[in-house]
């Protein structure tokens, strides 16, 4: 039996969030290409979430400012177009409890995707 297997996201502020879902939505439409909540991955995959939730629980800051890098693409369909995030202390930290909890070969890069699509560059 397979375990299921999830992914730990921060999400963008409500403001910050519409704004960027309205970015997805576009290009979702113009490329038909699927539309999903605008996020930045910490780690995945994980399957124990009650572990994971400990570390959600434990975090004494629940909301921060993240800066954006820069809007960049890739091969990677997960990556197609994206929002390249500073990766400043406090995201590595985040990153950092859950790399001690789930140990792995997690790239961490943080960013927000718009488009999950292979597309010609």
């Amino acid at each position: 039996m397979t375990k299921e297997k999830f992914s730990i996201w921060l999400i963008p502020s409500d403001i910050d969030g519409d704004c960027i879902s309205k970015s997805i939505q576009s290009l979702s439409k113009k490329y038909l290409a699927p539309i999903f909540k605008p996020h930045c991955t910490i780690i995945s995959p994980i399957t124990n979430l009650n572990k994971a939730q400990i570390i959600i629980d434990q975090l004494d800051q629940k909301e921060f400012q993240v800066n954006v890098k820069k809007i960049d693409e890739s091969d990677d369909i997960w990556k197609t177009v994206f929002l390249k995030l500073v990766n400043n202390s406090t995201l590595k930290k985040i990153n950092g409890l859950f790399n001690q909890a789930f140990p792995q070969l997690y790239q961490f890069d943080p960013h927000i995707s718009l488009i999950y699509k292979k597309l010609d560059a």
